[in-house]
């Protein structure tokens, strides 16, 4: 459910600027909603928007791509951490996870699923810049899906429960 109504801010020039008043905090485009074509949009995202949006946009595909991002950064976070050893993902990141989760207002169970999944490594391929260590990409998934799975150990058995 949509808190504030969606607004389409229309572009018209190569560089526009936009003033929203009377909002306690900045606010956090949600951008493309309901799109059918394919866009890449390159916007520069904090890893706190996309946690934000990942938990909270009303636009189903927007929440799948911004849990998608926060994916990726972690899954390259890992692959940079020194060979063998954990980095912890981001708490944003697990917190997103956590209430894509436990939503329950969306109607849709297979759009939360999806946006649970981590991002194929193919797709994290295409971001990086040779050389790379597929194995070392794989281990950098497999660690961070480890580390979703233990910090939300706990949430996932009690939503398979209620299934």
């Amino acid at each position: 459910k949509e808190l504030v109504p969606s607004k389409v801010l229309e572009l018209t020039e190569v560089e526009q600027s936009f003033k929203f008043e009377g909002l306690d905090a900045e606010p956090v485009p949600s951008l493309l909603r309901d799109f059918s074509a394919p866009v890449k949009l390159d916007y520069p995202y904090t890893d706190e928007d996309l946690a934000f949006l990942a938990a909270y946009d009303t636009d189903s595909f927007n929440r799948w791509e911004a849990a998608q991002m926060l994916g990726a950064k972690a899954i390259k976070d890992q692959y940079a951490a020194e060979s063998g050893g954990d980095h912890a993902v981001s708490q944003g990141f697990a917190e997103a996870m956590r209430r894509i989760l436990n939503d329950r207002e969306t109607q849709d169970l297979s759009l939360l699923a999806y946006a649970l999944i981590l991002p194929a490594e193919s797709a994290i391929l295409e971001t990086m810049t040779p050389p790379i260590d597929p194995v070392r990409l794989h281990d950098a998934w497999g660690a961070v899906r480890l580390s979703i799975a233990a910090t939300l150990r706990a949430d996932f058995q009690r939503r398979y429960e209620e299934l």
